[in-house]
């Protein structure tokens, strides 16, 4: 004689399984819906790039929020960073210092230094990524320019040689040989970079849809943002690194003297934005 089923159990189980569903979609649908910041400039891009590209942008950010649990905050709200305690990190805290470099030329000679939040760059400026950090982990580097398009920049071939995971304690600079420069589009440029203890595949997935969408998408002009809007995840907290850095870069010219900002993530995961104007 067959066993009849646990009717009650079952619904138990169905229950759980909607419930957990449930809470990642009503984190999704409270930053998507009610976030003010995000509703703006996911907007954006689709009013400049269109709404097929907005579609993978919006993908782009789902992806960040459900494997990052990042938050959205205008750059006069974001909430105050706590200031990172000196001292060695935590058993198993990963740390990442993180910075944008612009080339200034010093008595003729090319040098490198910080560019802060809020800065200023012009299509006349050239400027680099750096990052190092304190264990072997998972690296993403992504640019939204001021025409919408979001480009991931790391890992990436055409920028780098540098993969994923990352080499603890090494210093990776984007581009690796050469700078970036800005176009003549004015507005503001965001970089984000992320960072994880494990491998990110949903993001890795969302990345190459990015990357496959850049080859046909055509902005009609800047993002139409009336202030900058920051990506970020509750960090341990923040503070220049403890020695200023002089590093000659990988090209072999460019001596740069610099103090990176030092993040401490929090569970094993960091998501930060530098962001400046482009004039």
């Amino acid at each position: 004689m067959a066993r009849k089923p646990n009717l009650t159990l079952a619904v138990l189980l169905l229950l759980v399984a909607a419930t957990c569903t449930s809470c990642a979609a009503y984190r999704w649908f409270r930053e998507s819906v009610t976030n003010p910041e995000f509703q703006a400039i996911v907007g954006a891009i689709s009013e400049v790039c269109g709404p097929q590209y907005g579609a993978v942008a919006r993908l782009f950010f789902r992806t960040v929020n459900a494997g990052f649990g990042c938050s959205v905050y205008s750059a006069q709200n974001r909430p105050q960073v706590a200031e990172l305690k000196a001292g060695p990190p935590k058993p198993g805290e990963l740390r990442l210092e993180f910075d944008v470099l612009k080339e200034v030329v010093v008595q003729g000679r090319s040098c490198a230094f910080p560019v802060k939040d809020g800065d200023s760059l012009t299509h006349k400026d050239n400027f680099r990524v750096f990052f190092r950090a304190n264990q072997s982990c998972h690296v993403y580097v992504v640019l939204l320019g001021t025409t919408g398009k979001l480009q991931p920049i790391f890992p990436r071939s055409q920028w780098t040689t540098g993969s994923n995971p990352v080499a603890a304690n090494k210093d990776y600079f984007i581009p690796h040989d050469e700078w970036f420069f800005l176009d003549k589009n004015t507005g503001t440029e965001y970089v984000y970079v992320l960072a994880s203890k494990n491998a990110k595949p949903d993001l890795e997935k969302a990345l190459d849809e990015l990357n496959r969408a850049n080859q046909t998408v055509q902005p009609t002009g800047p993002m139409p943002l009336k202030e900058p809007v920051i990506l970020t995840r509750d960090i341990e907290g923040k503070r220049p690194s403890q020695e200023p850095r002089v590093t000659t870069m990988p090209d072999g010219k460019t001596s740069a003297v610099f103090q990176p900002f030092l993040f401490a993530a929090k569970a094993g995961e960091l998501l930060e934005t530098r962001w400046f104007y482009h004039k």
